[in-house]
């Protein structure tokens, strides 16, 4: 059997932390919906990010259904896919480390767009809209305060842009 005194754990945790919260601030520096805001609201959100790993063909998001999480993608590959009101499933591309995905419906509570499915295994960082709002207050809020970042989220009167239609 082995131990380790309080300090050396104490310090092996805070630097565990302070990896993980630089991690992920860097991570949402990045991102358009996250990038404006101040450094310590971004410590904040990563303070309440989770991590899942999902496996190949996993289905980490389905088309239609309602989702309040969004999702960053730490290291993997997702496909994106679309299926019409004919039955027809359209490729819509990838994304990959570094990237993310869901925030759309993360923002706007609306069904989601699109399918996502892990090709490989995928690991994820992932907070949902009500971890959000605790540690920044509504989302709304937060979007009306960087209104000009948004452009490609929201139209001219301030509602969702509906993307299946490229408006």
């Amino acid at each position: 059997t082995w131990a380790i005194n309080r300090n050396d754990y104490q310090h092996l945790m805070l630097d565990g932390m302070v990896k993980r919260r630089k991690k992920y601030t860097d991570f949402l520096a990045k991102i358009p919906i996250t990038q404006h805001l101040s450094h310590y609201e971004k410590l904040q959100i990563a303070d309440a990010l989770d991590t899942k790993i999902f496996g190949d063909g996993d289905v980490i998001i389905e088309q239609g259904s309602f989702g309040d999480v969004m999702y960053l993608i730490l290291d993997g590959t997702v496909d994106i896919r679309r299926t019409t009101d004919d039955g027809e499933v359209c490729d819509l591309g990838q994304r990959t480390t570094g990237e993310y995905f869901g925030e759309f419906e993360f923002l706007f509570n609306v069904p989601r767009f699109c399918d996502v499915v892990a090709t490989g295994l995928v690991k994820t960082a992932y907070i949902n809209k009500a971890d959000f709002e605790l540690s920044m207050g509504p989302t709304v809020d937060i979007l009306k305060r960087n209104a000009a970042v948004y452009r490609f989220y929201v139209s001219d009167d301030g509602k969702p842009v509906d993307r299946k239609k490229g408006q």
